[in-house]
């Protein structure tokens, strides 16, 4: 079976136009290296996006073990360099945090960057700590309120 990120790269690394799209829920293991150029893909093609919600599935965080080599390639110049439309339209973020800082990575890209965020929800294991001290010193370029909980507390 092939998933949509999958289908993404067939052809080439070419956006699809998903104008239309306002609300995005996806559902992850682990946001991986491979995972982020198809991703990225996908996101250039919602200039409209206004909610996003990024979710591992199945995780008992306490024994979740992401290699940290194939978890942690793109930093915040990377998310920088691709100038995602929907930012000046993304008003709500929910999002879980991992092993590695690719999801750090762009949890910093969002609040530095999303003109309309009004709240960001980061879920992080209580071995993520020391990210959730980093991104606790990143201002939101909005009047955002960022609220961390520690993985387990229910939201959706």
């Amino acid at each position: 079976m092939v998933t949509l990120m999958e289908a993404l790269f067939w052809e080439g690394c070419r956006p699809i136009q998903l104008h239309n799209i306002w609300w995005l829920h996806m559902d992850m293991h682990v946001l991986t290296n491979d995972l982020i150029p198809a991703m990225v893909s996908l996101f250039k093609g919602m200039p409209n996006l206004c909610t996003l919600h990024m979710v591992f599935m199945n995780i008992n965080y306490s024994s979740v073990r992401c290699d940290h080599v194939t978890t942690s390639k793109f930093n915040l110049d990377y998310w920088e360099k691709q100038d995602l439309a929907f930012m000046h339209k993304l008003q709500e973020v929910h999002m879980d945090l991992c092993e590695g800082s690719n999801a750090m990575h762009l949890a910093r890209y969002i609040l530095g960057n999303a003109l309309a965020l009004k709240y960001m929800i980061i879920y992080y294991p209580s071995k993520q700590l020391s990210v959730v001290h980093k991104l606790k010193k990143e201002k939101p370029v909005s009047n955002a309120k960022v609220i961390f909980k520690k993985a387990g507390e229910v939201w959706r």
